[in-house]
């Protein structure tokens, strides 16, 4: 079914640009966690995960 499909070379440039700014993202966001302040760390480890009901609408 998809040989009959025929793909333009610009096309075939679409997954590859898509895949290396999905990992560029990755990379950065790996990064940013692995060189986390320990105070910060610390603080975000904290963080309550619920508002226990506050600012929440019916």
């Amino acid at each position: 079914m998809f040989k009959r499909l025929i793909y333009e070379e610009w096309q075939s440039m679409i997954p590859i640009a898509a895949f290396i700014l999905t990992a560029i993202g990755f990379v950065i966001l790996t990064a940013r966690a692995f060189f986390i302040k320990p105070d910060q760390s610390d603080h975000m480890a904290h963080l309550p995960l619920s508002d226990d009901g506050e600012g929440r609408t019916k």
